[in-house]
């Protein structure tokens, strides 16, 4: 509900209060109202009284009557409306109820009995209704000197203390009630000895107590003496004795400058009566004892008294120093009062060196000290008096502050003429020097606080004082009389207050403190929470809020909690501990929760709340990356308002795992190799935030790229675009790899690392550095740690470009003048070659031709012309550049020799040739010229006429009618080539080449085989060769098994058949018989196949093996060719190329 409002009380008593207010608006929903009213005693607690009403009663107004009250106490009182839901805010008054008061006065004060510090008074006693005690008030002059309380109306007489001798004092008495009463007529009494027992002294019809001051001047004559009295006792050998020389008593009868008194005796009561004969000097003054009924060494009764001369200090006191400890800061007097002559020098009070009072050239004739005159039996007699301020760690005058510590020794000094004696008194002020030590909380609780201290000794302290402090406000001040109380309990205090204690200890003033704070407990003492489930437990994860409250209120009853404004009850209680707990779950995921709990307490609320808090979103950037077939390491992007992660992984919809850390990053082990996982990152703070997006990763190579295209295809780059594999593929690189079309240029792969999380879905990698016009099978593959994806592949053409290469190895087979060439290199050609460009120039005439193919007849050259050729290639997109021209002249040398072969063994070789194909016919072979030398390097069963080195050849030469030579002293195993050529009066013929390799040397044989004669063939390497312009390559070798080698080479000239040889000999006739068989098996092998080649078929003499473009490349002759043998070669191959293919 709202407040209730014009709040106001009504028919004050004694003992009642009537409140009345106005209810809240019509739309309140009220159902009961809590008064509490809080008495101003802090003794007293405050009374809450709750009362039921009708929700919807018709009045507008209320009132309650509050009985039971304290009489004349100050009541606040407070007003809440409530309901189910809880109560309104206070409404406040305060008021006072009325109090009790005594009508009149008690009757007929009366002095008792007096002595020189006590007065006895009694007065009439009033009823027990009219009075529950009395107020004894005691003043001397103006001062209060005591107030004293007395209890119960029937106790009606009592004995005042500590007062001073020859003081005249004035007392009051009140009744009171709870307020006090009237004062009665005020009695004066005046103190003195006279009536008592024991010595006394008396001057002047007065009596004086021990130690009293007598002025000189006044005890100068008989009449004015000081007399001692002791009653009750007759004098023998009573005496004056000088206190500063007992061994020399007055002398009664005479008086000298060191004895200036006489005296006069009464012999009962004993009495000595003393006084001045003469003056008295400053040595003399000072004080006196009398001693009675006999001498000092013997006296029953001893008095002192102090005759001095000039000014006296009579006493040094304080006064009002405070009975009531609480009161701070403490106030007192100091008073010097002094005596004796009207004039001085002057007076000073002080402490420590620093004058709190001074006066100086003082004549109390016109006051000029500024002293209180008093009547006393001492002529100028006056009171200096200082008022002192203590704060506990200064006393101050008003204008001059001094600090102390411990006891206050104070000084009033009196400077006399120069005649006379200065005087001095001093006055010490108890006050302990300590603080109280150890001050420590006990126990508290909403309302209370408990403290203890370590206690000073009784000779430090006579008690203590606790003043407690809220903010700046003095809230209580308490004060515990006697050393040993070190322990109190502060009631009344405010809930969950912070409050300032101080102990002080005391005996006349105030020591210094000692402090504290203490806050007294709340209704709910604390709210905590904890984590009872483990965080990855995500939504079902258990929070226990514990509400621990004051032993105040009922758990079971007062203490509901709100859970994000929903009201929920204790899941369990503790009464022994008042401990509440609750228990709640983050429910949904990312939320805070708020949790209050709420307690009551004499109709008021309060509460104390804890917030679980939940991250504003979960983590960002969230990225898998394969380790290994079976571990995973998560990343993502760290928060700040995050206390760590909680990281969820499935696979196959069923095994879910849960782990959590305080790093951005993990690592997932022991999963399932060639699984798909999805993975959920929670980051949390206290409660967990919702999921992150989801990840999902399969450990598995990846999948193929799709949609592979190309584009922005160029002369020498191109584009290439696809598809990445599905989101769960884990990709680190891509693997690129295009292979041109031509045969010589290797393929080239390319890795370009990626990001395994881009967000875009295709990718393009351009190639560059390609060649033109070439073909290009471009393989795209995925990959990761695990390894790449099956590829995926396109095929596209760079774009055309004019040929960069020529057409190089130009050669033109005679007399038909077929000019052949190479192809362009592949990596020059710049696109297809469609076509070539000759052109054939001598001094007199150029012109052009054009052939689709690598070789063209030149039907129009003139025998004995010289001509330059040169070829160029050209494609789609234009010609390349010439090849270097090859000079060539028309029908004048020789044509190369053709089927050269060789026989190979240990140290010799036959070479063997047939006669060239083209012999010019003016111009006849003269010779055949034979050079050779060890191949170095290369391969023995390829050569050609490149690898012949002109400046190392050793020349034969043999005869026109001789195609065959022996050469010996070669080495054994080792490469020869050798090169035959024809000569004639125009030049030599091209180079034909062979090589081989001639055999190891046998062991020696041993001795029992020497005289063994067997035939056998002699091992040989027989090989053969064609000639061409550009190759000539080893055919494959024929040979005949050997248990030795010879060592001489065989018959060349004349030999046609097989020789014998003898074991251990030399012979060769028998490898000339087997070269013959071999000829005629070739021999009848080739016509046999002959009859079965087409008309068409052409047959050029030749070698074995050679270079495949070498025949590839001979063109197609219209005209046969026979195949011949001239007598005596010794091998002879054969090779031809076919137009059409023989059937089988």
């Amino acid at each position: 509900p709202s407040p209730v409002t014009s709040l106001s009380v009504s028919n004050v008593s004694t003992t009642g209060i009537r409140v009345n207010w106005t209810i809240p608006s019509s739309d309140n929903y009220v159902t009961y109202y809590t008064i509490s009213y809080t008495p101003s005693c802090p003794q007293l607690s405050s009374v809450n009284e709750t009362f039921s009403v009708g929700p919807h009663q018709s009045t507008t107004t209320y009132s309650y009557t509050s009985m039971g009250l304290y009489s004349g106490m100050n009541y606040t009182i407070t007003v809440r409306a409530g309901n189910v839901l809880g109560g309104s805010k206070l409404s406040m008054s305060t008021v006072q109820t009325e109090a009790i008061t005594p009508a009149t006065a008690p009757s007929s004060l009366t002095e008792v009995n007096k002595t020189a510090t006590t007065i006895t008074v009694s007065w009439t006693a009033l009823d027990s209704s009219d009075a529950d005690g009395y107020v004894v008030n005691v003043a001397n002059d103006t001062d209060t000197v005591q107030t004293v309380q007395v209890e119960g109306s029937s106790n009606n007489t009592i004995t005042l203390n500590g007062l001073r001798e020859l003081t005249t004092y004035s007392i009051t008495v009140r009744a009171y009630q709870q307020l006090l009463g009237p004062a009665s007529s005020a009695i004066s009494v005046f103190t003195h000895i006279c009536q008592q027992e024991g010595i006394y002294l008396a001057y002047n019809g007065n009596c004086y107590p021990n130690g009293s001051y007598f002025f000189d001047n006044n005890v100068k004559e008989l009449t004015k003496a000081i007399s001692c009295v002791l009653p009750g006792t007759s004098l023998t050998t009573g005496q004056w004795v000088r206190v500063a020389d007992t061994d020399d008593p007055v002398d009664c009868n005479s008086n000298s400058d060191n004895d200036p008194f006489r005296c006069t005796n009464v012999t009962s009561p004993a009495a000595i009566n003393l006084y001045l004969a003469q003056s008295l000097s400053n040595s003399q003054e000072g004080w006196y004892k009398c001693c009675l009924p006999t001498d000092c060494s013997n006296a029953n009764g001893t008095i002192f008294a102090n005759i001095f001369r000039f000014a006296e200090i009579e006493s040094f006191t304080v006064a009002d120093l405070p009975s009531d400890m609480t009161v701070y800061p403490q106030e007192y007097k100091l008073n010097c009062t002094k005596i004796g002559f009207d004039r001085y020098d002057g007076i000073r009070i002080s402490i420590g060196g620093a004058a709190l009072a001074s006066y100086t050239n003082c004549d109390d004739r016109t006051n000029t000290c500024r002293g209180t005159v008093l009547v006393s039996g001492n002529p100028n007699t006056l009171r200096y008096t200082v008022n002192i301020t203590w704060d506990g760690t200064n006393v101050s005058n008003g204008s001059i502050s001094q600090s102390t510590t411990g006891d206050q020794m104070y000084q009033c000094v009196l400077d006399n003429f120069s005649g006379g004696i200065d005087r001095t008194r001093t006055l010490t002020i108890k006050v302990p020097a300590t603080a109280p030590s150890s001050l420590t909380e006990v126990s508290k609780t909403t309302t209370t606080i408990t403290v203890s201290w370590t206690a000073l000794d009784s000779s430090h302290a006579d008690g203590y004082v606790v003043n407690v402090t809220s903010d700046t406000d003095t809230v209580q001040t308490v004060q515990l009389e006697g050393s040993s109380n070190n322990t109190i309990t502060l009631n009344r205090l405010n809930i969950e207050t912070t409050y300032s204690i101080t102990v002080r200890a005391y005996q006349e003033l105030l020591g210094p403190a000692s402090t504290i704070s203490v806050q007294t407990l709340p209704v709910i003492n604390s709210i905590n929470w904890t984590l009872v489930s483990s965080i990855t437990q995500l939504n079902n994860t258990q929070y226990r809020i514990d509400c621990l409250t004051a032993t105040d209120i009922n758990p079971s009853t007062d203490v509901y909690w709100l859970v994000n404004g929903v009201m929920k009850n204790s899941s369990s209680i503790n009464v022994l501990t008042y401990n509440n707990t609750l228990l709640v779950y983050p429910d949904p995921l990312g939320v805070s929760v708020n949790v209050t709990c709420i307690a009551m307490i004499g109709g008021v609320n309060y509460s104390q709340s804890v917030i679980l808090h939940a991250p504003s979103g979960p983590p960002n950037n969230v990225r898998g990356f394969i380790l290994n077939a079976t571990s995973i390491k998560v990343n993502w992007t760290t928060s700040s308002e995050t206390n760590g992660y909680v990281i969820e992984y499935t696979t196959g919809g069923v095994t879910r795992n849960v782990v959590s850390t305080s790093k951005n990053e993990i690592v997932l082990a022991d999963l399932s190799p060639m699984s798909t996982y999805t993975i959920s990152v929670y980051s949390y703070r206290d409660l967990p935030s919702v999921n992150s997006t989801a990840t999902v990763l399969r450990i598995d190579v990846p999948s193929p790229v799709t949609s592979l295209s190309v584009s922005n295809v160029s002369t020498t780059g191109i584009t290439v675009n696809w598809t990445i594999p599905s989101s769960d593929n884990y990709i680190t690189y891509y693997t690129i790899s295009y292979t041109p079309s031509c045969p010589e240029l290797s393929s080239v792969n390319e890795t370009v690392s990626v990001g395994p999380h881009q967000s875009t879905t295709t990718y393009s990698y351009t190639l560059i550095g390609l060649y033109s016009g070439m073909n290009y099978t471009i393989t795209v593959r995925a990959g990761n740690l695990l390894g790449g994806s099956d590829p995926s592949f396109i095929v596209e053409d760079t774009l055309s470009i004019a040929p960069t290469g020529d057409a190089d190895s130009l050669f033109l087979l005679q007399p038909i003048n077929n000019l052949t060439w190479n192809e362009v290199n592949c990596s020059e050609r710049n696109g297809l070659i469609t076509g070539y460009t000759v052109i054939i120039s001598n001094s007199s005439i150029t012109y052009n031709l054009t052939s689709t193919q690598r070789y063209i007849i030149l039907n129009d050259l003139v025998f004995g012309t010289e001509y330059n050729i040169s070829v160029a290639a050209f494609n789609s997109a234009g010609r390349g550049p010439f090849s270097d021209s090859i000079v060539v002249e028309i029908g004048i040398v020789p044509g190369p020799v053709g089927s050269v072969s060789s026989i190979m063994d240990t140290t010799w070789a036959v070479i063997s040739w047939s006669v060239p194909s083209y012999i010019p016919s003016d111009y006849p072979i003269i010779t055949y010229e034979i050079g050779y030398h060890i191949l170095e390097s290369g391969n023995c069963s390829m050569v050609d006429d490149d690898d012949i080195d002109i400046q190392r050849l050793q020349f034969y030469n043999s005869t026109i009618d001789d195609t065959f030579i022996n050469i010996t002293g070669l080495n054994d195993m080792s490469c020869y080539i050798f090169g035959v050529r024809a000569y004639t009066d125009n030049g030599y013929g091209e180079w034909t080449v062979i090589a081989n390799e001639t055999l190891e040397l046998p062991p020696l044989p041993s001795p029992s085989l020497i005289s063994t004669t067997q035939y056998f063939a002699t091992s040989s390497v027989i090989s053969s060769s064609v000639s061409t312009t550009r190759d000539t390559s080893t055919t494959s070798s024929l040979m005949q098994p050997s248990t030795t080698a010879s060592t001489s080479p065989p018959a060349v000239a004349g030999d046609t058949g097989l020789s014998p040889v003898v074991l251990g000999g030399a012979g060769g006739g028998a490898l000339v018989g087997i070269l013959i068989v071999i000829v005629f098996i070739l021999i009848v092998v080739f016509v046999l196949r002959r009859k079965k080649r087409s008309k068409d078929t052409l047959y050029i003499s030749g070698g074995a093996s050679v270079k495949k473009d070498v025949i590839n490349d001979i063109p197609l002759l219209e005209q046969k060719t026979s195949l011949t043998s001239e007598p005596g070669e010794n091998n002879f191959d054969f090779i031809g190329r076919e137009r059409e293919r023989e059937s089988a």
